[in-house]
C-alpha cells in the first residue's frame, strides 16, 4: 500500500546508543493525479458490522458503502482488498433495475513483505453510472487467521489497521496513480461483534452500555482501525479522555493515561482541536507485534505499542511524537512526496520536543536537541544527523524522503529546524500559524511548496531566507567564538568557516564570581564582531549555551567523524543489507591505523554492531564473539551498553547456555541503573518467558 502509518519497528540488532525503538514513516498521496473528472466530491460512508470468531482465528466483514458522486459518468469503481481476506461479495440494493456485473479481480498489488498484498477489485455496470448521483454497494468478506502488516486475527490480540492493511473493502483513492493502492478515509459506523471474555478499543464514539456488539460512530474521516483482546482498561478523565488497554495490570499503568493526557493537552494547544473522540494506548503481544511489521504504530485516534515497550516506564519524547502524527501524517498530508518527512515526521518530533520542554523543563529539552531524550531513538537528534552528515549521507531537508538516513535528517534536523523557525518568529505566533493552517485544510491534501507559502501568510514575515538556508540547503553551520577583554567590555567574534549562514545567537557571559548575562547576537557573516558591555572579570564566554541551533561543534565533529564507519554499517543494516554493513565493519576493525585512542567508543561501537549484524544473521558463535569483545573495550557507550547485554542474552538463548544468560542478567540490571533505565532487561525476560 502507497500509505502507512508510523510506526516503530523494533529492531534488537540494531540499536542507536540504547534506543530500542526507531520510527518509520512513509508519505500518503502520491503527487501524479488521475483525470479530474473521476474525483469524488466527498468522503465514502461505511456502514459495517466486523464479527469476530469464537476462537480469536477468523473474522466476517459485512456492510454497505455509500460511494460520493463523481463530476462525470463512470463505468466502474475500484475496491481494494488485503490478499488475507477473500470470498468477496459485492451487492447493489438500490436502484432497482441497476445491472451490476460479477466482481474483476486485478492483479496482485505488492505489500512490503509477501503475503501483505492488496487486490483490486474493479465493480462494472453495465450502463455507466450517472454524474453527481451518490452509489451504495452491499459487501461482505471473510478472513482467518493470518498475519499482514499492522493486522493478525489469531489470540489472544485481534488488530486491524486499515491504513495499513485493506483489511475491508476500500474505495480507491482517484488522486492516485503510481503502481501501488491507496484507499480513501471514510466516515460512518462500525460495530465490533465480539465473543465472552474480549473487550475492543477504536477511536469512534460508542455507547458505554454496549458490551458484546459495539458501534463505534466516526464523523472525522478515518482508516477504520480497531483492537479487541483480554483487555484491562483504564482511563483518565480528561476531555478527550485517554484510554490504555493493557494485557495486564502494571504498577505504572496510571503513568500511561496521565502522560498521555499531558502530552496531548501539551499539544492540542500547540496545533488545535485533538481529531478524534479519545485517545487510545493499546497494548499488543511483543510477538504479534514483530509479525506484523512494528513495535508501535500511531493509527487515526490510537496508538499500537508492545508489550516490551509498555513494561517500561511513561516515555514523554515517544508519546509526544506519536500524538504528534494525530495532526501531522493523518490529519494533515502533502500531495507529493517531496517534503513529506518534513511535513509529516519532523513536525511530530518538534511537538514531542516542545511537549518535553512544556512537561519536564528547558534542561531535557536541551538534552533532547543535543544528543537524545533517554529510552528513545538516539540517533534522532543533532548529534544523530551530524553522524549521518560526517558518513556522507546527507541530503537537503525537503529531498530526504527515502530510506532510513532521511529518517535521521527529518528527525535529528528536521524537527530543530521548526523549532529554529518558531524562535524566529515567536513561538506563539508558529503556534497560531499552524492551528490556523491545520484548521483550514485538514483532510485536504497541501503541496510542499504550497505549505510553505502557508506559514509564511499565517506568520505575516519574509522566510525565503530561512528556507534557502535550512531547507533547501543540505549541511549545518560550524561557527567558532573568539573573545578577549578589555576596560568593561568583551570584543566578541564569531567565524563560520564556510558559506555563512545567518544566526541569530545567545552568548552567555561568565563573570568570575558566577554571574552570567546573555546577549543576543546577529551573525550573517564568515567573521562578525561585536563589543559587549561587562562590569566584572570574565571567566568564560559560551556560544548558544543552550543548544538552540543546530550546528557542529568541535567536539560533535570528532565524534560524528570517528563514528562515521559505525553509522553508515548501521544504515545498511537498518536498511535490510546486513552482509554489506558487515563488511564495512570487519573492514573497519581490520585496518591497523584505527590506533590506540578511542576516546568516542569506536572500538566498542564496531565490535557490539558487527555482533548484532551477525545476530540477525543467525552466526551466534561469531555474534557472542564480537559482543564479548565490544564489552571487553577500554571505552563503552553507556546508553547503549544494556542493548549489548540484550543481545548478548539471546544468544544464550539460542545455544542454551545457562551460565552465560545468568552472567548477563546480572550484568545487564547493572548496566541498566548506569544508563538511566533502557528497558533492556525487561526486553530480555521477555524473550527468556517465550523460550
Amino acid at each position: 500500500m502507497n500509505r502507512t502509518a508510523h510506526l516503530d519497528r523494533q529492531l534488537p540488532g540494531i540499536v542507536f546508543r540504547g534506543a530500542v525503538l526507531v520510527s518509520l514513516a512513509l508519505l500518503s498521496l502520491s503527487s501524479r493525479t488521475r483525470a479530474e473528472d473521476s474525483v469524488v466530491t466527498g468522503f465514502p460512508e461505511y456502514e459495517m458490522t466486523v464479527t469476530i470468531g469464537t476462537d480469536s482465528a477468523s473474522m466476517e466483514i459485512t456492510g454497505q458503502i455509500v460511494i460520493p458522486p463523481t463530476q462525470a459518468p463512470r463505468a466502474e469503481i475500484v475496491l481494494g482488498l488485503s490478499e488475507k481476506l477473500g470470498d468477496l461479495r459485492i451487492e447493489m440494493p438500490e436502484p432497482a433495475g441497476t445491472v451490476l456485473l460479477p466482481p474483476s479481480r486485478g492483479e496482485l498489488i505488492p505489500g512490503l513483505q509477501d503475503g501483505w498484498g492488496t487486490y483490486p477489485y474493479a465493480i462494472r455496470f453495465e450502463d455507466p453510472w450517472p454524474a453527481g448521483r451518490p452509489l451504495r454497494l452491499s459487501f461482505r468478506c471473510r478472513g482467518g487467521e493470518a498475519t499482514a502488516f499492522v493486522y493478525h486475527v489469531g489470540a489472544p490480540v485481534i488488530f486491524a489497521s486499515g491504513i495499513n492493511t485493506a483489511w475491508y473493502p476500500q474505495v480507491d483513492d482517484p488522486r492516485v496513480e503510481d503502481g501501488g493502492w491507496s484507499g480513501l478515509r471514510a466516515t460512518g459506523t462500525m460495530t465490533i461483534e465480539l465473543p465472552e471474555g474480549l473487550s475492543v478499543y477504536a477511536a469512534g464514539q460508542s455507547p458505554p452500555e454496549a458490551k458484546q456488539a459495539i458501534p463505534f460512530r466516526f464523523e472525522t474521516p478515518v482508516f477504520f482501525s480497531f483492537a479487541a483482546g483480554p483487555y484491562r482498561m483504564i482511563s483518565a478523565p480528561d476531555d478527550p479522555p485517554v484510554v490504555a488497554c493493557f494485557l495486564r495490570a502494571r504498577e505504572n499503568q496510571d503513568e500511561y493515561v496521565t502522560g498521555g493526557a499531558a502530552v496531548l493537552n501539551v499539544l492540542r494547544s500547540m496545533f488545535g482541536p485533538y481529531p478524534y473522540s479519545r485517545f487510545g494506548i493499546v497494548e499488543v503481544p511483543t510477538a504479534d507485534a514483530q509479525a506484523a511489521g512494528f513495535a508501535g504504530a500511531s493509527l487515526d485516534g490510537f496508538i499500537l505499542a508492545n508489550t516490551a515497550f509498555l513494561d517500561r516506564r511513561f516515555n514523554t519524547a515517544y508519546f509526544g511524537h506519536e500524538i504528534g502524527h494525530q495532526w501531522w501524517g493523518n490529519l494533515m498530508t502533502l500531495s507529493e512526496e517531496r517534503g513529506g518527512m518534513m511535513f509529516s515526521e519532523a513536525m511530530a518530533q518538534y511537538g514531542s520536543l516542545v511537549a518535553v520542554e512544556t512537561i519536564e523543563g528547558p534542561a531535557a529539552a536541551e538534552r533532547y536537541r543535543r544528543s537524545g531524550y533517554p529510552g528513545y531513538s538516539a540517533m534522532q537528534c543533532g548529534l544523530g544527523y551530524l553522524r549521518v552528515a560526517a558518513a556522507g549521507l546527507d541530503a537537503p531537508l525537503p529531498d530526504a524522503n527515502d530510506g532510513p538516513a532521511a529518517r535521521i535528517i527529518a528527525d535529528g534536523k528536521g524537527f530543530q529546524v521548526w523549532n529554529m523557525l518558531a524562535d524566529e518568529v515567536g513561538p506563539d505566533r508558529f503556534s497560531s500559524a499552524l492551528r490556523e493552517i491545520i484548521g483550514a485544510h485538514a483532510l485536504r491534501p497541501l503541496t510542499w511548496e504550497g505549505f510553505l507559502a502557508e506559514i509564511e501568510r499565517a506568520t505575516g514575515a519574509d522566510l525565503g531566507w530561512f528556507y534557502a538556508q535550512w531547507l533547501e540547503r543540505a549541511g549545518a553551520p560550524f561557527p567558532l567564538l573568539e573573545w578577549s577583554q578589555r576596560d568593561g567590555e568583551i570584543a566578541v567574534t564569531v567565524v563560520q568557516d564556510e558559506t555563512p549562514y545567518h544566526l541569530t545567537v545567545d552568548v552567555e557571559v561568565t563573570a568570575s564570581t558566577g554571574e552570567r548575562r546573555i546577549h543576543r547576537v546577529e551573525v550573517d557573516d564568515r567573521r562578525t564582531s561585536v563589543t559587549l558591555p561587562v562590569p566584572w572579570p570574565v571567566s568564560t564566554v559560551e556560544l548558544d549555551p543552550r543548544y538552540r541551533i543546530l550546528r557542529w561543534t568541535p567536539e560533535y565533529r570528532a565524534e560524528a567523524t570517528a563514528l562515521a564507519t559505525v553509522t553508515r554499517a548501521q544504515l545498511l543494516a537498518w536498511d535490510d543489507q546486513p552482509q554489506e554493513a558487515a563488511r564495512a565493519l570487519q573492514a573497519a576493525l581490520d585496518d591497523t591505523t584505527m590506533g590506540a585512542s578511542d576516546d568516542y567508543g569506536r572500538r566498542y561501537a564496531l565490535e557490539s554492531m558487527l555482533g548484532r549484524v551477525l545476530f540477525q544473521d543467525e552466526k551466534y558463535d561469531e555474534a557472542r564473539q564480537h559482543l564479548e569483545t565490544a564489552l571487553r573495550a577500554p571505552t563503552r557507550q553507556v546508553e547503549d551498553l544494556p542493548w549489548t547485554y540484550y543481545l548478548l542474552g539471546r544468544v544464550a538463548l539460542a545455544q542454551n547456555d545457562e551460565d552465560l544468560l545468568d552472567e548477563v542478567r546480572r550484568s545487564i540490571a547493572v548496566a541498566d541503573v548506569r544508563a538511566g533505565g533502557t528497558g533492556a532487561p525487561e526486553a530480555l525476560r521477555e524473550q527468556v518467558e517465550r523460550r
